[in-house]
């Protein structure tokens, strides 16, 4: 028999988040756009951990910012106007607990419940 296992390695408690498609990701570089003041910004971000869809921002957002989510692609700084086809800005950064996980699938059971490890 197999088992599927995911052991938590790190959880950090009140991590501000977002959903993981608010990230633009160009470069090597993770930005998010916000709107403030009707106009779109783009603004650089650091990430952490992430995990069911959600990702962990550490640096570049205060929390209280409207985060576009859809249609970033074709957002640039200083793009008037919110929703339609240029993007949808329902989401704001939420607070809560998120966890570093690894997940492993096909474990051999039986070395799972004798606690040896699996090779």
């Amino acid at each position: 028999m197999f088992a599927r296992i995911n052991i938590v390695y790190e959880r950090r408690e009140n991590a501000l988040q977002l959903p993981r498609a608010a990230i633009v990701d160009a470069d090597g570089t993770q930005s998010v756009f916000v709107v403030a003041e009707g106009k779109a910004e783009q603004r650089a971000v650091r990430t952490g951990l992430a995990n069911n869809g959600w990702i962990e921002v550490s640096e570049g957002l205060a929390g209280d910012e409207r985060v576009v989510v859809v249609g970033q692609g074709g957002l640039r700084t200083g793009t008037r106007g919110q929703g339609g086809r240029r993007g949808r800005t329902d989401r704001r950064a939420r607070r809560g607990p998120v966890e570093g996980q690894v997940t492993a699938a096909g474990v051999p059971l039986a070395a799972i419940l004798r606690g040896r490890p699996c090779s």
